[in-house]
């Protein structure tokens, strides 16, 4: 039991327990809270270096994004302006087709109607070559039947005019 005052075991369980608490707290607990205290600041560290590099990874991703609109932005520039260029080749050949085609419609129109002008002459001359031809061999000529048919040549001549003016009208539009 318990005695007042304790005896000397007492004593000696004291001073064993200070002296193993101060052998265990140099050998043992003040290495242990070392190793304890070192992991603690490279894990502190460790998560610094760890943002620092989600930091600078999110910077380039950024960086990345950005450099990619710009590029796609100035090749969409780059489109509209080579559609900008072929529109304006495009309105100049397309200018310059129908300049060659109005003159050639003009030309064949001088020609058609330098036709049309000619033929008349040509049939009166052919009419009184035929004349000839028909007197010298003593037939009678009917005049009224050589101007009906000088007729309706001349008229099947301005005819096929108007078709060819028509039809190259059509092709200019």
């Amino acid at each position: 039991m318990l005695k007042i005052p304790p005896d000397y075991t007492f004593v000696v369980e004291i001073v064993i327990f200070v002296a193993l608490w101060i052998a265990l707290r140099h050998f043992w607990f003040e290495p242990a809270l070392r190793i304890i205290r070192e992991r603690a600041r490279r894990s502190e560290g460790a998560i610094e270096e760890a943002r620092a590099i989600q930091a600078e990874a999110e910077r380039l991703r950024a960086e990345h994004a950005a450099a990619l609109d710009e590029a796609r932005s100035e090749a969409q520039r780059e489109m509209q302006e080579i559609l900008r260029l072929a529109e304006a080749e495009q309105k100049q050949v397309l200018a310059a087709a129908r300049d060659d085609a109005q003159r050639t419609l003009t030309e064949v129109r001088a020609r058609i109607a330098e036709e049309v002008t000619a033929a008349p002459a040509g049939l009166r001359e052919q009419a009184r070559e035929i004349a000839r031809q028909l007197a010298e061999i003593g037939g009678s000529v009917d005049f009224a039947a050589l101007k009906q048919h000088m007729i309706e040549t001349a008229t099947a001549v301005r005819l096929i005019y108007q078709d060819v003016v028509e039809s190259e009208e059509g092709k200019v539009s």
